[in-house]
């Protein structure tokens, strides 16, 4: 191998990398807050509704919005590096036509789609959809103990 070559190779495995490192941070993120969701449901079990947990009803709130914007953030970094790699194999595939690895890689692409042709859900929708339970989650606790002091 060239130079060249190591060095496209080194930037796109980075690249990957940083990819993989996004949606690590995103599984992270949702386990910290089904934890804390789950701990909030607990509290609310032994307690019942009442003006006691309404902060806990709000936190929850602000809990799952942090949540959708921090995974926002996350899908944004990890499309930028997926992208700067997917760059990167494109001027390999480039200077080494005979690899056909573009040509391979789409060819499994369809293939996989064939197979699985209702698994095109996106998987940082599926994160944001569960965050946004918690709100929703959060808004009806919230009208549940406002409703309880009356």
């Amino acid at each position: 191998m060239n130079e060249t070559t190591v060095v496209l190779v080194h930037l796109m495995e980075e690249n990957w990398l940083h990819a993989r490192q996004s949606e690590e941070k995103r599984a992270t993120l949702a386990i910290a807050v089904l934890v804390i969701a789950s701990a909030s449901q607990i509290t609310l079990a032994i307690t019942g509704f009442s003006v006691k947990v309404l902060p806990l009803s709000l936190f929850l709130i602000l809990l799952g919005i942090y949540a959708i914007v921090f995974c926002l953030k996350l899908y944004e970094r990890q499309v930028f590096h997926t992208s700067r790699a997917r760059k990167l194999r494109a001027r390999l595939d480039e200077l080494y036509p005979e690899a056909e690895a573009e040509q391979l890689l789409k060819a499994v692409e369809a293939e996989h789609n064939g197979r699985h042709p209702f698994a095109h859900v996106r998987l940082h929708s599926l994160w944001l959809w569960l965050h946004a339970l918690i709100v929703v989650l959060g808004l009806v606790e919230t009208v549940l103990c406002l409703v309880s002091i009356q």
